[in-house]
């Protein structure tokens, strides 16, 4: 058995900086909250006749910053662009303006309304949530591409990390928000996920022939080996779950296998490598799992609520 983690009440989180705005093409910037990992996610700024927000954040004074930062750098925002439904990409979706369109896919917006605001005491170290209200999106990017000012709103047809999976691409800059389809340095996490389909969803990536990508957490990085990264680190965990189940591995057991690989240094590794696995034999197993029963051997394995910086 692998080493466990000591309980998070004897190593609080210390919050992580407020994010950082990287120019990434002309009139395009990514915001990142580094290092990237639980409820620390990136958004973009998209400047123009017509300014874009890529995503908000988790918290309400993170989001007030993002919100701060591009009205410095491009002005009145005239939309967002949500790239699926996940609390630390949408909780701050409250803060913009009334009025303002905010674009996701049907099936992320159906997602948010029927998961609500949750702050999932217990599973986390709870960071200063602010205030917040439900606010969902307003618009529907459906099977065409929606052009919105210098972005194109793209959805993936089909279940990748979740199922209403949205990237915003600005071709006059080469650059791809690809939300949590690629992640950087931290661990990927699939708890709406299907591990099959996400890899199908990383080819579908490349064919944006993009210069550079923001990906949902970590840093900004090149195409090729963000997408090779993903894809190696999902084609690890479907095969390590595979063999769980056909040597009738604890899931714990199947955890410790992927303690030896690269990924095992990248950010929240541990605890998603063991929510990941039980995610995937899962769906080898053609069933569905309720997402408490993946969480809960990844918070005993930790001895407490996972830790975070937001």
């Amino acid at each position: 058995m692998g080493v466990r983690k000591t309980s998070s009440s004897e190593r609080p989180s210390v919050p992580a900086p407020l994010g950082e705005v990287q120019q990434v093409g002309e009139r395009t910037w990514a915001y990142l909250q580094l290092p990237g990992t639980w409820f620390l996610n990136n958004a973009g700024i998209i400047g123009g006749p017509r300014p874009v927000l890529v995503d908000t954040c988790a918290t309400d004074r993170r989001t007030r910053h993002l919100l701060d930062s591009a009205a410095g750098l491009v002005g009145s925002l005239t939309a967002c662009i949500s790239t699926h439904f996940h609390a630390d990409h949408t909780f701050g979706h409250h803060l913009l303006p009334q009025g303002l369109p905010i674009w996701a896919a049907e099936s992320a917006r159906d997602d948010a309304a029927a998961t609500g605001i949750q702050h999932y005491e217990g599973v986390f170290d709870q960071p200063e949530w602010g205030a917040q209200t439900l606010r969902l999106a307003t618009d529907v990017v459906g099977n065409s591409p929606v052009k919105i000012g210098a972005v194109h709103a793209v959805r993936h047809r089909g279940v990748g990390h979740t199922a209403g999976d949205v990237v915003a691409w600005v071709p006059d800059d080469g650059v791809l928000f690809t939300g949590d389809l690629i992640f950087a340095g931290v661990a990927p996490l699939g708890f709406h996920a299907s591990f099959a389909g996400w890899r199908t969803a990383l080819e579908w990536l490349r064919t944006f022939d993009a210069d550079v990508v923001v990906p949902g957490h970590g840093p900004v990085v090149a195409p090729a080996s963000a997408i090779a990264d993903v894809d190696e680190y999902l084609a690890l965990i479907i095969d390590t779950a595979q063999v769980a189940l056909d040597r009738g591995l604890a899931l714990l057991d199947a955890a410790d296998r992927l303690a030896d690989n690269r990924f095992a240094t990248w950010g929240n590794a541990r605890e998603r490598s063991v929510i990941n696995l039980a995610i995937a034999i899962a769906e080898l197993r053609g069933e569905p799992i309720a997402l408490e029963d993946a969480i809960g051997p990844a918070l005993e394995d930790a001895g407490g609520p996972f830790e975070c910086e937001a």
